[in-house]
């Protein structure tokens, strides 16, 4: 802000504004004006779209999720689903699979695969999701906090419209395992998974160790949470 002297002006001359406040005479400059490139608007309508498919994807998830409400958590999902988009067109966005979704971690203080070293195979089927689990021993492939005594594995399936917002599937399968060195049969669980244009698929696993006491130990690192697959149809 600058005052005026000698010569006195009131109104606007290119980008100054002269004008009376207080007694004294003023100028100060114009507020620069700032002009959306066609990358900027896309990125903004691309990251309204991302927090829009992140909130229905999380509600979805919820019963999995060991934070479900921690504002940060939300925030890291929605911005990778939104750097996933980048610039791209949404009207024109071809079937892919959303490499930077997969191995996203609800719970930044433990990796999934840090504590579970199974060797899933996942494969969409029509309307079915396929998750084949190999022969394994829990005491082996479970890296678990001293007395536990089961393992609660859980498998969520959920989905969105990225365009129009709805909900698809919100599916989960959870299976309870005795935390020993027996070794546990191969077996495939199969999840419904209906999909329409425009969806977006993601498959999340979690994990929940279980103490002598039958209580969840709720350590943040003891709490694995992640997306194992993710598809955009």
């Amino acid at each position: 802000m600058a005052k005026q002297t000698e010569i006195y002006l009131n109104g606007r001359v290119d980008n100054l504004v002269f004008y009376t406040a207080g007694g004294q005479k003023l100028v100060r400059s114009m507020p620069a004006m700032l002009k959306q490139t066609s990358n900027t608007r896309t990125r903004s309508r691309n990251f309204g779209l991302a927090a829009t498919a992140g909130r229905i994807l999380r509600n979805q998830l919820e019963p999995v999720l060991p934070f479900p409400k921690d504002k940060k958590m939300q925030s890291c999902f929605s911005g990778v689903i939104s750097r996933w988009l980048g610039l791209s067109d949404i009207n024109s966005l071809p079937p892919q699979t959303p490499e930077a979704l997969i191995g996203f971690s609800f719970n930044p203080k433990v990796a999934f695969t840090d504590r579970c070293k199974i060797s899933f195979t996942i494969i969409k089927q029509a309307e079915e999701m396929q998750i084949a689990l190999p022969e394994f021993i829990p005491a082996e492939v479970f890296a678990a906090p001293a007395g536990t005594q089961q393992v609660q594995l859980s498998f969520s399936l959920a989905g969105c419209g990225l365009q129009q917002g709805g909900l698809r599937n919100g599916v989960m399968q959870q299976l309870v395992l005795t935390y020993n060195d027996q070794p546990q049969p191969a077996q495939t669980l199969t999840l419904p998974a209906i999909t329409e244009l425009d969806t977006l698929l993601i498959l999340v696993a979690a994990i929940r160790f279980i103490n002598e006491q039958g209580k969840a130990d709720n350590r943040e690192v003891f709490l694995p949470a992640a997306v194992l697959w993710a598809a955009y149809y």
